[in-house]
């Protein structure tokens, strides 16, 4: 086995996955920095945690993880949006903004919502369940 031919066929891989509709948005997240980052700057903009090491809490992980969920959902629903971005070259900080305020205007709401307005969300964060009847 080459290892240089390895290397450069695992990254041709990744380049060519990147903009694969079927390839797993959870995979992009690790093997494409500029998806990574167009993520992490979402978070950072709603003032969310943006790594399992900053999390101190049972709150802040649901609300990592409700993010991170809410992200992930409008990327899918969303992927020509940003696909088109990330083709074009864009930063991913701005791409991350003119997503989420293109986002707003088509759904009219946040890509991420307020977590705490969901009873369930916050009956697990103190420590309470509540029957809501949806399980």
């Amino acid at each position: 086995m080459n290892k240089k031919t390895d290397i450069d066929s695992d990254q041709a891989i990744c380049a060519q996955s990147s903009l694969n509709e079927e390839f797993k948005l959870s995979d992009l997240y690790y093997t494409d920095l500029w998806v990574r980052r167009f993520v992490i700057d979402i978070l950072e903009m709603f003032g969310c945690p943006v790594a399992p090491e900053e999390l101190s809490s049972e709150k802040d992980k649901m609300l990592y993880y409700w993010a991170l969920m809410s992200v992930g959902k409008a990327m899918k629903k969303h992927a020509s949006i940003w696909k088109k971005m990330k083709k074009k070259g864009w930063n991913p900080g701005l791409s991350a903004e003119n997503f989420c305020r293109w986002f707003f205007d088509q759904e009219k709401r946040m890509v991420i919502e307020d977590a705490y307005t969901i009873p369930q969300l916050e009956s697990i964060a103190s420590g309470t369940l509540v029957d809501t009847g949806i399980y």
